[in-house]
């Protein structure tokens, strides 16, 4: 199921934030394959990473620089209008 449609059904429309809180999350218990997955979600979406979420990541994968994970998040932030 996208995340987006879950946090539809529990009365919330899909934003930034939103898409950046469940991304940490997921960065927090290293869980990269879903947090790629939501990427590409939020990035299709028209959303961008921010800079929270590229701090959290980066940090978690510092011994990893060419982590394929630290290279996406580092790519959608360089797009990114919004970033806070």
């Amino acid at each position: 199921m996208k995340h987006s449609r879950l946090v539809e059904e529990n009365g919330c429309l899909p934003n930034s934030c939103s898409y950046n809180v469940i991304i940490q999350g997921y960065l927090w218990y290293n869980d990269s394959s879903m947090v790629t997955q939501l990427i590409d979600e939020m990035v299709s979406t028209g959303f961008s990473v921010d800079a929270t979420t590229v701090e959290l990541a980066i940090n978690l994968v510092m011994n990893k620089p060419d982590d394929p994970l630290v290279q996406k998040l580092l790519s959608c932030s360089e797009h990114s209008l919004d970033v806070t």
